[in-house]
């Protein structure tokens, strides 16, 4: 019979036998980067959402970078390959828009060395660019392009520094008309026949409405997002056909909703 006294004495023996924990790995080796290394990053991004992004033939796609330092446009084959510049500024950042409905053309809008002042540029096809918002303190953008490719719209603070007005471009000739003048909200979309304009007014950072313009009856804002209390509308786009508006609104719960 085996004493207790030798079960006991067994225990440390036992203990003894078990496998040694393996070694800690050595640490891999840590290259250090100065902050100018990292910082050495190239940016791509595509152009407007609201813009046409294929050239002619779908071969190549609009986009902007910084790959030489400063914020340009480049055509991206489609195919594969390096971007081809569409505009060469050493000074001003230049972002792309959207190709006209030719697929050659292509609008770009750019400051004057970091005044927030955006102005809107055509690139012609001879590589060429246009100022189609001159002035020395005016902010113009880009809204889109109507459903015929006849017109284009852009904004401008020209008039009152405050608000921005929308002008309809025709798009062969350049000439423009201001057709809706901004009693104060902010422009959010036009209907791609030209004839609604939606507006948003923000009350406070969690109320805002949602208003519409009839250009062809008069162009008055006119309230759509009748509400009590706090809710949040904002603006998505006009649906095909123009036949309905696209907004988001967290009326029925915590997050927005189409």
């Amino acid at each position: 019979m085996v004493s207790a006294l030798a079960l006991v004495a067994a225990v440390p023996a036992v203990a003894a036998a078990e496998p040694a924990a393996p070694a800690q790995a050595a640490s891999a080796a840590v290259t250090p980067y100065t902050a100018a290394q990292f910082f050495e990053t190239t940016s791509f991004s595509m152009a407007n959402p609201d813009g046409l992004a294929f050239s002619e033939g779908r071969s190549h796609v609009l986009i902007s970078s910084d790959k030489m330092g400063v914020f340009n446009a480049y055509a991206l084959p489609v195919a594969g390959g390096d971007p081809v510049p569409l505009t060469a500024s050493t000074a001003n950042a230049t972002f792309a828009q959207s190709y006209f409905p030719d697929g050659r053309r292509v609008l770009v809008a750019a400051d004057q060395g970091g005044n927030e002042l955006t102005h809107i540029y055509v690139r012609e096809t001879d590589g060429t660019l246009r100022d189609l918002t001159p002035g020395d303190k005016l902010k113009a953008g880009f809204v889109g392009f109507s459903d015929d490719g006849q017109t284009f719209w852009l904004t401008s603070n020209e008039r009152d520094a405050e608000v921005f007005d929308l002008y309809a471009y025709d798009a062969a000739t350049y000439e423009r008309k201001l057709i809706f003048q901004n009693p104060g909200m902010d422009l959010a979309a036009v209907s791609g026949d030209g004839r609604l304009v939606a507006l948003t007014r923000s009350h406070t950072s969690a109320n805002s409405d949602i208003y519409l313009a009839d250009l062809q009856a008069g162009g008055e804002p006119y309230l759509i997002s009748q509400h009590t209390g706090d809710v949040s509308y904002d603006v998505s786009r006009f649906g095909p056909f123009n036949a309905t508006l696209i907004y988001t609104s967290d009326q029925d719960g915590e997050f927005s909703q189409a």
